[in-house]
């Protein structure tokens, strides 16, 4: 690990083990594991915005974090841009077994 990455890791560990958590909470239960490839092939899809891959919803992830979760960061721009994608991959991932247990 590169040692000026250590506070965005940190930063992006604690923000999606708490959504995590908070998903399974609101849900009640347990939400799968994700290997570490759909992890990878999200943030990807994420990084090159590809709509048809996570959809356009997804594709607003980046542009809302900026605004509402990095406010008051002081994070450069490369790891704001890196935040802002590993974030909202995660998100995307974590949405999906969310919204096939709400349309059943």
């Amino acid at each position: 690990m590169d040692p000026r990455c250590v506070e965005a890791h940190a930063y992006c560990t604690m923000f999606c083990a708490l959504a995590f958590r908070q998903a399974e909470g609101v849900d009640g239960y347990r939400l799968p594991r994700y290997p570490g490839h759909s992890i990878n092939e999200a943030v990807g899809f994420m990084a090159r915005g590809e709509e048809a891959q996570i959809g356009r919803r997804a594709c607003g992830y980046p542009k809302r974090i900026v605004r509402h979760v990095l406010i008051h960061s002081d994070f450069d721009e490369d790891d704001t841009a890196w935040l802002c994608t590993t974030i909202s991959a995660f998100l995307c991932i974590l949405e999906r077994p969310l919204g096939r247990e709400r349309r059943r």
